[in-house]
């Protein structure tokens, strides 16, 4: 059945099947997101090639959201460190490491960091004291956390950093989005309306018209918010990194303020972030979930974990006047 809401879900290993992707065309779902912050252009080719192949004669739509101004650290070997509070561990600017060396691979974060600063990983579950800097090198100390996880985001506190130039891994994957046709692109951890205008006008340059997201994730964002709006297509509001970053008990109030400054300029909105969470451990939606729908034309489910719960996670559509009940493998 054809709804006006739409569910974008999050492609990645535990969801790239066939199965997958046939259940949510047969329920006119199709619409998926791919994470750059994760793939590479290589990788964005092959899982384009897969929804393309498995979505033949239907319309679909894939998102590809692009790492923007968010910083992650690189990879490690094994993939997640165990902490220990108070552990010493040293920061080092590489791509990747091994044992308890943290790869970060921006020297942006070595010319700002001071002793005394926090850094903030993956959603504030994890928080490190800088002990000592070097042109190179972070020596830190663990606040609060008990594991760190390769790829995750990452942080100064109280110190946004100012957006430099489009990198070019991520111009290789807007070609590749521009290649095979991809609807949308959506930049992470906006903080000004210069950095959309920066990649419209980098869209322009190599003839590519997608619709632009801004996604809402970063406290900084709130203080341009309407000039934000302004500069894109359509906004995303995610929950889970602005969660981190404000206190949680504003978290419901900037949703509001964010969706109905979006309505007002006619953008259309969406809501990311442990949307319909519930239903990764529960076949039926709790009383709040379709409440918490009210006023958004999309929600972003990225919750796919087929390790623990329920392996068929239950999607919920909002109609006018009625719920559906999706189950996606």
């Amino acid at each position: 059945m054809k709804t006006a809401f739409k569910i974008i879900s999050t492609l990645g290993p535990q969801s790239l099947s066939a199965a997958f992707v046939n259940t949510c065309r047969e329920h006119s779902q199709l619409y998926f997101r791919l994470n750059g912050s994760h793939l590479s252009a290589k990788r964005i080719q092959e899982y384009s090639d897969f929804i393309r192949s498995h979505t033949e004669g239907h319309e679909s739509q894939i998102f590809l959201d692009l790492q923007g101004n968010k910083l992650r650290i690189g990879q490690m070997s094994p993939r997640e460190m165990k902490l220990s509070p108070r552990a010493e561990l040293v920061a080092k600017l590489t791509d990747a490491s091994t044992g308890t060396t943290i790869p970060l691979p921006h020297p942006e974060i070595f010319r700002a960091a001071s002793s005394g600063d926090i850094l903030i990983f993956q959603d504030a579950t994890v928080k490190m004291k800088v002990e000592e800097t070097g042109q190179k090198y972070l020596r830190l100390r663990v606040l609060s956390g008990d594991s760190l996880r390769s790829g995750c985001g990452i942080h100064i506190q109280d110190k946004p950093l100012l957006p430099e130039a489009l990198p070019a891994n991520q111009k290789q994957q807007i070609e590749v989005a521009d290649g095979n046709g991809f609807s949308h692109l959506a930049l992470s951890y906006v903080r000004s309306p210069e950095e959309v205008l920066n990649l419209r006008k980098y869209c322009r340059g190599i003839d590519y018209s997608p619709r632009l997201i801004a996604k809402i994730e970063h406290p900084a964002a709130l203080n341009r918010l309407e000039e934000i709006i302004d500069s894109a297509d359509e906004i995303w509001f995610c929950r889970g990194d602005l969660g981190a970053l404000i206190p949680l008990a504003g978290l419901g109030y900037w949703q509001d303020l964010v969706i109905q400054a979006a309505r007002r300029k006619k953008k259309p909105v969406y809501v990311a972030g442990q949307v319909f969470h519930h239903l990764t451990t529960h076949p039926q939606p709790t009383r709040s979930d379709p409440a918490a729908a009210l006023g958004i034309i999309a929600s972003l489910v990225t919750k796919s974990d087929k390790r623990r719960g329920f392996p068929n996670t239950s999607f919920v559509v909002t109609e006018t006047t009625s719920l559906i009940f999706v189950t996606i493998g």
